[in-house]
């Protein structure tokens, strides 16, 4: 059960997979690292192949603590300066994708263990619910990526000892 502020963002998540741009996908590539490094975000739009032909309407309004590297910017979107925020629309038919990426510098005065979620906004005309992606990346959070859990059980009669190794 979520509390009733995050309920509406839960759904908008949740019921925006359920439209013709569910298999979506937005990434960025370093999920943590320094404040002040560099980051590369990607957006795959996929639309179905029972879908007809969609007008795809993207937003990105990057957060205050993302400075867009404007030379990185692909995938036909423009980019706002003033509004911090990335535009792009057109034309989709059904099964194919569409790629738009960029690069970002971190603010370089974010703390550690601070949490950056970018988010866009996807849609068409007729779509009740857009689809919506984060996409975060963690300031000075270590990094976890080559780490393996592992877990171990030993039974002594009744008791049973779970170590975890991380």
């Amino acid at each position: 059960t979520t509390t009733s502020p995050a309920r509406p963002a839960t759904m908008r998540h949740t019921l925006g997979r359920l439209g013709d741009l569910g298999a979506s996908t937005w990434e960025v590539d370093t999920r943590q690292g320094a404040a002040g490094a560099e980051r590369g975000y990607t957006l795959t739009l996929r639309l179905a192949p029972d879908a007809p032909q969609r007008l795809i309407s993207v937003t990105n309004r990057l957060p205050d603590a993302l400075a867009l590297l404007p030379q990185s910017l692909g995938g036909g979107a423009t980019y706002d300066a003033a509004t911090h925020t990335l535009l792009w629309q057109d034309v989709l038919s059904p099964g194919t994708a569409h790629v738009i990426h960029y690069r970002a510098r971190t603010a370089a005065t974010l703390p550690d263990s601070t949490a950056v979620v970018n988010s866009i906004t996807a849609g068409y005309a007729d779509q009740l619910v857009p689809l919506q992606l984060d996409a975060t990346t963690w300031i000075g959070a270590p990094d976890l990526t080559e780490s393996r859990l592992a877990a171990t059980v030993l039974a002594n009669g009744a008791v049973q000892t779970a170590t975890y190794t991380l």
